[in-house]
């Protein structure tokens, strides 16, 4: 189990990650984010000139069942 720190745990959910947190959050990099948006598996959106993954996506991406279970 990770450790997580007083600033994290004390720190509001986010709605949408930046990509390099994102990726970095489910484990993949940011090439395969912009891969599976691509192929349209992951929904990035756009706020301004930034591309973010809303928080749903990293959620719904991580707790896949794995391949073959």
């Amino acid at each position: 189990m990770r450790k997580v720190s007083v600033t994290e745990s004390l720190a509001p959910p986010r709605a949408a990650w930046p990509i390099n947190e994102g990726a970095h959050r489910m484990g993949v990099s940011r090439v395969t984010v912009y891969k599976l948006a691509a192929k349209g598996e992951l929904k990035l959106i756009k706020i301004g000139g930034r591309s973010l993954i809303p928080d749903s996506e990293v959620v719904r991406l991580t707790t896949l069942a794995p391949a073959g279970a």
